[in-house]
């Protein structure tokens, strides 16, 4: 979970528009003191044209109050889509109150700051079944806003769509509305704004987890016009966070609000309800902290707090009829005893007799074996030996299809698989990470340990309805109660069974090592260990030379609990590690990527620190959208790092300049020797805060994160339990402690870091509970 948060880091960053800005000095330029914009109507609630004839809308609004801000009048203009964009390009209007960023667009206009983010889905009508991605669009007339991007973005997404380009948005729901075409691409924000503003009932679908792109409004001036861009950008920068929500409060209303939002139900799905106020649920009741019942028989979990949430939502109750085993009560539901199950997996098999929502919980998977069973790591590592598993679970479907070679011992509750592991009945079990830790800590199974991946992938736990014509509304119901559900209301819940908060659970195992363990670490008292010389604030050499970061207090807890001296290799350049490692020179790495390539010589520990990867670049750079828009540009990267690795790998077609470690790319970057760093966010902004660089921001975020593993040398594969072993015996709060530490400490360099350390501060909060729960 912390990658989710990590990334709201990055979207708080790239909002701002410069990291360290406060004490940026602006060369002295003629200002202007009124400024035309021009809009292109129908956009509504972005921009529209009002009753009264006037310029009104979301953009409207912020241009209005970076005047007040700025002092500088403004006068709008509407225009036509073509139109608008001919005046600015023209000189006739200063500046276009937002567009969308192309590559295309970029050859004749410049960009400002972002204003507003937009979310564009798929709609659907409610009687059209089965649309699932966006390749299930081939087949339907699409209705899309005519000439701009997402019309641009269809064709290359979906050739050969059938797409019918409407004006403006009114125009393009008014169709939907006489049924012209049943599916259209918007933003959810217009939509409803049209529902509202009609007051009709909303008889469309999308999927709210899975946006089909995200787009940021910009300011447009003509291309070269760099006074009147730092003008505007200047002022876009006085405008609070705080400013801009009330913005999206008086257009979006409730949406915005931390009030509970208003579902956009249809008639007869309301009526639906009227005539279902208690809906029985199947629940399984033997698998927390998802699903379980408490020792006084009531329903408790993550599903029991979702339908909780669901049941306020669409105003009726749920009643839950556990188990006794999640395979009786599947049989029920297949059968049409119960029309709703919660915690179900699709599968092709169940999805013949059963309708599914979008997920409400992932859960991710896991092996567990006893602590004295070192040489099962892999799925392929239980070929031959006995799995304890779930009877009836999708897991088990799994591994009967894609593993026949393991023996499977079917039990009635994840209870009884770990205890049969426990007891030495199997060798292992195969299941969901979450439910193990609880079981492993709630009834005190010591020996066992978390010791690989299964690679299956995370299991996406939906409700499941039975599948009949009468139940089949509830399907779309349901899904549009979870969509309301916001981030922050899931994670709380999530908190709340992952976090380790029940007193009577420990927060961190105890380490007991076998008698093979003890030798083997006697034998290896001294560790040579590789660090990266020069990566603050994970871990660097310090003027006195001493290993310090992040990294380092891991290490020093790990050398106390296994009673080994892990020492820092020293006068080496990161590049010089990887050599040394390769050469068996090294015997392990403090704090690195998992790679393709570096899994040949080494192996690794679950990851225990993870950071966002982003792009930077000066504040005069044009617009970036992610990796794709960095062909043709000279990309600084530390060489052999993990960035450098996934560039290689993964675009082969960027021009990278290679150097030895942060600090140089960010000089030469600073000095317009390369365009743009790519790199891990916390380590570039903790050496831009020391430098007191002011002319660098992110410019935008990467598809990756930084995971970071120790790693071992190959031919020391005892090594990596008993490293995870001391890694799980960290508490949440003594990681949170760690970072907090490293990421808090400020450098008295004359330089107003207010920005930076409001995000890091963010990102600490956000680390801090997201450890909690990711443990």
């Amino acid at each position: 979970m912390i990658r989710v948060y990590w990334q709201l880091v990055v979207i708080l960053i790239l909002f701002s528009g410069q990291i360290c800005s406060g004490t940026t000095v602006v060369a002295a330029t003629t200002s202007q003191q009124k400024i035309t914009i021009v809009y292109n109507d129908g956009v509504p609630p972005m921009k529209l044209t009002n009753a009264d004839g006037e310029a009104d809308g979301m953009l409207i609004d912020l241009w209005r109050l970076w005047s007040q801000k700025t002092g500088v009048s403004v006068e709008f203009q509407q225009a036509s889509w073509d139109r608008a964009r001919e005046m600015v390009q023209a000189g006739e209007a200063d500046l276009h109150a937002g567009l969308f960023y192309t590559n295309e667009r970029d050859k004749t206009f410049d960009f400002s700051a972002p204003l507003f983010e937009m979310k564009y889905y798929y709609f659907f009508h409610h009687s059209v079944p089965g649309i699932k991605r966006v390749e299930d669009l081939k087949g339907f007339r699409i209705g899309v806003p005519a000439k701009g991007y997402t019309e641009e973005f269809m064709r290359k997404a979906l050739p050969g769509a059938d797409l019918v380009g409407y004006e403006n948005f009114p125009m393009l729901y008014d169709a939907a509305e006489r049924g012209d075409i049943q599916v259209f691409i918007s933003p959810w924000s217009n939509l409803l704004y049209y529902l509202r503003q009609q007051g009709v009932d909303n008889s469309y679908r999308h999927h709210a987890a899975s946006s089909l792109y995200v787009k940021r409004y910009r300011g447009v001036v003509r291309e070269g016009n760099r006074e009147l861009l730092a003008q505007i950008n200047r002022g876009l920068a006085q405008i609070s966070t705080q400013e801009r929500a009330e913005i999206e409060r008086k257009w979006l209303g409730q949406q915005q609000s931390k009030a509970q939002p208003v579902l956009l139900l249809t008639a007869e799905e309301r009526a639906w309800l009227r005539k279902h106020p208690m809906i029985e649920v199947g629940v399984d009741g033997n698998w927390p902290p998802i699903d379980f019942m408490d020792r006084h028989g009531q329903h408790k979990g993550i599903a029991n707090d979702m339908l909780q949430l669901l049941g306020q939502r669409l105003g009726i109750e749920f009643r839950v009829d556990p188990g006794p085993t999640f395979k009786q009560m599947l049989e029920k539901i297949q059968r049409g005893e119960l029309k709703v199950a919660a915690s179900v997996t699709r599968s092709d098999e169940r999805a013949g007799d059963l309708y599914f929502t979008e997920p409400f919980f992932t859960a991710l998977k896991i092996i567990v074996t006893r602590k004295d069973k070192v040489e099962i790591n892999t799925i392929e590592d239980l070929h031959g030996k006995t799995v304890a598993i779930e009877d009836g679970f999708s897991t088990m479907r799994t591994l009967e299809k894609e593993h026949p070679q393991i023996k499977l011992m079917p039990m009635e509750s994840s209870r009884a698989a770990l205890q049969a592991v426990s007891w030495g009945s199997a060798d292992a079990y195969v299941g969901t990470r979450a439910v193990a830790q609880w079981l492993m800590q709630s009834e005190q199974l010591t020996n066992l340990h978390f010791s690989g991946d299964p690679g299956f992938g995370p299991a996406q736990q939906r409700f499941a309805v039975y599948k009949e014509p009468e139940w089949q509304p509830f399907v779309a119901i349901l899904d549009k109660a979870l969509a309301s559900i916001d981030e922050n209301e899931r994670l709380q819940i999530q908190r709340r069974w992952l976090g380790g908060g029940e007193k009577e659970r420990p927060t961190s195992p105890v380490i007991k090592l076998t008698a093979e363990e003890q030798a083997w670490l006697k034998e290896h008292k001294e560790m040579r260990l590789g660090v990266d010389p020069a990566w603050p604030p994970i871990e660097f050499f310090s003027e006195q030379n001493e290993y310090q970061g992040i990294a380092s207090e891991y290490i020093a807890h790990l050398g106390k609990v296994l009673a080994v001296n892990m020492r820092p290799q020293k006068g080496l350049e990161w590049a010089e590690v990887i050599q040394k490692t390769k050469a068996g020179e090294i015997d392990l790495l403090s704090a690195v990527g998992k790679t393709r390539s570096r899994e040949q010589y080494l192996n690794f520990t679950e990851p225990y620190l993870s950071f966002p990867l982003v792009i930077f670049a000066r504040n005069d750079a044009a617009y970036i959208n992610g990796l794709e828009d960095l062909k043709g540009k000279q990309v600084l990267v530390v060489k052999a790092g993990y960035m450098h690795d996934l560039l290689q790998q993964n675009h082969p077609d960027l021009l990278l300049m290679l150097v030895s470690d942060t600090d140089e790319a960010l000089q030469l970057l600073v000095q317009g020797r390369g365009d743009v760093f790519v790199s891990n966010l916390m380590v570039a902004s903790y050496v831009i805060a020391q430098r007191g660089f002011t002319n660098l921001k992110v410019a935008a975020p990467t598809q990756y994160t930084h995971d970071l593993h120790i790693a071992v040398r190959k031919d020391w594969p005892e090594l990596i339990p008993l490293l995870q072993q001391a890694l799980d015996s960290l508490s949440a709060e003594q990681k949170n402690a760690i970072q907090q530490r490293w990421v808090a400490i400020r450098y008295d360099l004359g330089v107003n870091y207010t920005l930076l350390w409001e995000v890091v501060t963010a990102a600490l909060l956000i680390m801090f509970f997201g450890t909690l729960w990711a443990l």
